[in-house]
């Protein structure tokens, strides 16, 4: 009994020191620490993901802007009595004198007229465009003869194949009558005399 009890002291003797050698060799090779690895360096949107972000905005404006622009109606010139007859009688210059010419030229005078008396909106027809130059009496007699008798001669050629008998260009003549309505409608410049000292003492 008393071999076998030394034994067991013994057997539990030598397992105690086995396990504290272990624990103290785990414990040595836990202080041996690694040396630190290094770093991760930053990746390319790390580094330069805010300059992309604001580029990207900066580029989205720019393309927005211009599709403004693009798409933006272009503004409205209105032009004036004058400029809209002389543009649509220079532009019928180049045609052949016909009926068709003798029509349209009639039709832009009447425009012009309506335009720069300032009569009724709308399409007016010989007899009212007479009938207002008439009433307005803002032209001198010569001249209103003259506009209605060029009105006459083109609703008659427009109206019949045959030209008027005294070869009517219908073109030229109307810019002839625009050049002497503008003439009767600028106002002439009052003239003042000089007051003589004479009079003024008197």
């Amino acid at each position: 009994m008393k071999l076998s009890h030394f034994i067991n002291i013994f057997t539990r003797i030598t397992c105690v020191t086995i396990i504290s050698r272990t624990a103290v060799a785990l414990e040595k090779e836990s202080l041996h620490l690694e040396p630190p690895r290094d770093l991760l360096r930053p990746d390319f949107w790390e580094q330069y993901g805010t300059l992309v972000l604001v580029g990207g905005l900066l580029v989205l404006s720019f393309i927005a802007f211009l599709v403004s622009r693009w798409m933006q109606p272009e503004p409205l010139v209105m032009e004036t009595p004058l400029q809209a007859v002389r543009r649509v009688l220079h532009q019928l210059c180049k045609e052949p004198k016909n009926p068709d010419i003798a029509s349209q030229s009639s039709r832009a005078l009447k425009r012009y007229i309506q335009g720069r008396l300032k009569l009724m909106p709308g399409e007016m027809t010989t007899r009212e465009i007479r009938e207002a130059i008439h009433f307005r009496k803002e032209l001198p007699e010569a001249l209103v003869s003259k506009l209605e008798s060029f009105f006459e001669q083109c609703d008659q050629w427009s109206f019949s194949t045959l030209p008027p008998a005294d070869s009517l260009d219908p073109v030229e003549t109307a810019l002839s009558l625009v050049d002497q309505v503008e003439s009767a409608l600028i106002p002439v410049p009052a003239v003042i005399e000089p007051v003589k000292s004479s009079e003024v003492l008197n």
